[in-house]
């Protein structure tokens, strides 16, 4: 609903396309997964950016991602699929400011099989299980970064840099099997939420990056 809102919105407000301003699309890969952009300009300077991004089975950037937080080894799940509606200000060749809004389906999660003994937040277990991760950040989010490449023009690369942020964020930490029904469990693992982040500034746990490289076709 809220997406909805926003899309219709910068409907209303946006200026409609007069002819020669420019269309383009583009095919990314990224942080987000792989992906497409359309674009239309508003005007020589100003376009309009709409994009998709989905995240396939195995895909090949999660083996990149660090996953030993605390001596447990993770496996990272991004979001399935997140929208981006925004707007590109070009303000010196194909240098842009970027900004705009971002839906995500879910939130980033990391799962960890336990098979042996584990230390969770200081203390061991030998409860066979699983434990998950959860950032746990708004669904909704707006976004600023700087960009290289017209979307809506030529023929080329583009990339995009940027970080959305959260107002509401938080780890939640569960468990699941034999481990979940161990005593304590419950406050080792909201001791070992708590230790995500100390070593780093919490505001961490309020951004979410966004990172992408594409091929753009303008017409």
């Amino acid at each position: 609903m809220k997406l909805r809102i926003v899309v219709a919105v910068v409907m209303i407000v946006a200026p409609m396309p007069v002819a020669g301003q420019g269309f383009g699309l583009g095919a990314h890969a990224g942080f987000n997964g792989f992906g497409a952009d359309a674009g239309v300009a508003l005007s020589s300077r100003v376009v309009l950016r709409g994009g998709l991004s989905v995240v396939p089975d195995d895909y090949f950037l999660i083996n990149l991602l660090p996953a030993d937080v605390s001596g447990i080894d993770y496996e990272v799940l991004l979001p399935q699929r997140t929208l981006r509606l925004g707007l590109d200000l070009h303000i010196l060749g194909p240098l842009r400011l970027m900004g705009g809004v971002i839906h995500r389906n879910q939130d980033l999660i990391a799962e960890a099989m336990v098979t042996q003994s584990i230390d969770i937040g200081g203390t061991t277990y030998t409860q066979s299980g699983m434990v998950q991760a959860t950032l746990d950040q708004s669904s909704l989010m707006p976004f600023g970064g700087i960009g290289f490449g017209n979307l809506s023009s030529g023929f080329g690369l583009y990339l995009d840099i940027g970080v959305a942020y959260s107002s509401e964020a938080a780890i939640v930490m569960s468990a699941s099997g034999e481990l979940a029904t161990a005593p304590g469990i419950d406050d080792s693992l909201q001791q070992e939420a708590d230790e995500f982040f100390s070593d780093a500034p919490p505001i961490l746990k309020h951004l979410y990056p966004l990172v992408q490289i594409g091929l753009k076709f303008g017409l």
